[in-house]
């Protein structure tokens, strides 16, 4: 109440009936709120099940005596619910729908509803239905850029201002200096951002996307396999320091672990030069340095995703999510290391 009755907000929503205004604000509200997927991702959900929604269709039955209602198209209600379910603002009114399941009851081989219970199942499945038209409108509002030729990055979670800085400029030295994604006849230029934690949206331009698409893709692989070793070297250490190793040789383990993180970063920069023909030194020292770049990151969260709208094809060349995402002891330790380097 307090967002809706703020000017800002009375500008944002004063284009829309005020019948569905509650509405719209309680959907903006819980979308800005943190959740883990795109508000992109959320419109096209909300798109796909736009287009394959049907209005409940009961056929009226007497049996034994009573009236019952038989839900005619319950393969598409359940349809819709799955998918409906993907989507954290919707969980509650899906439970609240699939709650009135013990209200269905098999007589005669059908599935039937009594009047009482038809009703509350209508009156949540339609709002279910009004908080997908309302997401719809509210996407489309922005004049959002939709683009299939491009990625999206997701920033690491708890990311500070500084540290976003660096992060951005970080970035921007990776897509202007790497010999992969450096060509004339390409640019990668960000869109847009988008909620549900911090993700920005890269548009890849010119004669080249399919080429710089792909080398993105081949970095990211690159860089897996450094932040994988990165964080193996992590837990590694700790492990020496639990058991109360003298400070001496814990150094020596750590001389040990930079020197082969070193060389390994060196190998699979020579892999991509002699793989991509790249012979420049000077090219030579910027690849090492953007997968260092990127890795660095990446082993903080960081994550590199297709366009939702890209196409199979591009799609997969990109790493699986689940590839890329760090496991709960990964994250524990990163913040243990974090929390130990401000102290």
């Amino acid at each position: 109440e307090t967002v809706g009755s703020s000017p800002a907000a009375s500008t944002i929503f004063s284009g829309f009936d005020r019948r569905y205004r509650k509405d719209f604000l309680a959907v903006f509200i819980i979308l800005s709120k943190g959740i883990n997927m795109r508000l992109q991702e959320v419109y096209f959900i909300c798109q796909s099940l736009k287009e394959n929604w049907q209005d409940l269709s009961f056929e009226e039955r007497k049996i034994n005596g009573g009236v019952f209602y038989k839900l005619s198209n319950l393969s598409n209600v359940k349809s819709n619910l799955k998918l409906a379910s993907e989507i954290t603002s919707f969980k509650q009114v899906v439970k609240n729908i699939e709650n009135y399941s013990p209200g269905f009851n098999v007589v005669e081989g059908e599935v039937v509803l009594d009047p009482r219970g038809r009703n509350a199942f209508s009156a949540d499945y339609n709002q279910l239905n009004l908080k997908i038209t309302t997401i719809i409108d509210l996407f489309d509002s922005f004049n959002y850029k939709q683009s299939d030729n491009g990625f999206d990055i997701k920033l690491p979670p708890e990311i500070t201002l500084s540290e976003l800085g660096k992060c951005s400029k970080d970035l921007d030295q990776i897509f202007s200096t790497c010999p992969l994604l450096s060509r004339e006849n390409a640019t990668i230029s960000l869109s847009s951002v988008d909620v549900g934690s911090i993700w920005l949206s890269f548009l890849v331009g010119g004669t080249a996307i399919a080429t710089v698409l792909s080398m993105v893709a081949v970095l990211i692989d690159k860089a897996l396999i450094i932040r994988s070793h990165y964080l193996t070297t992590k837990t590694q250490m700790e492990t020496y320091r639990s058991i109360k190793l003298s400070n001496d040789m814990i150094e020596r383990m750590e001389e040990v672990h930079e020197t082969a993180s070193k060389q390994l970063l060196e190998t699979h920069c020579k892999e991509l030069c002699e793989k991509y023909d790249v012979k420049d030194p000077e090219d030579f020292e910027r690849m090492k340095n953007s997968l260092h770049l990127l890795s660095d990151w990446m082993s903080k969260g960081l994550e590199i995703h297709a366009a939702i709208k890209a196409s199979p094809e591009v799609k997969a060349v990109f790493p699986p999510l689940e590839k890329q995402l760090l496991s709960t002891d990964e994250i524990a330790l990163l913040s243990e290391q974090t929390g130990s380097a401000e102290t």
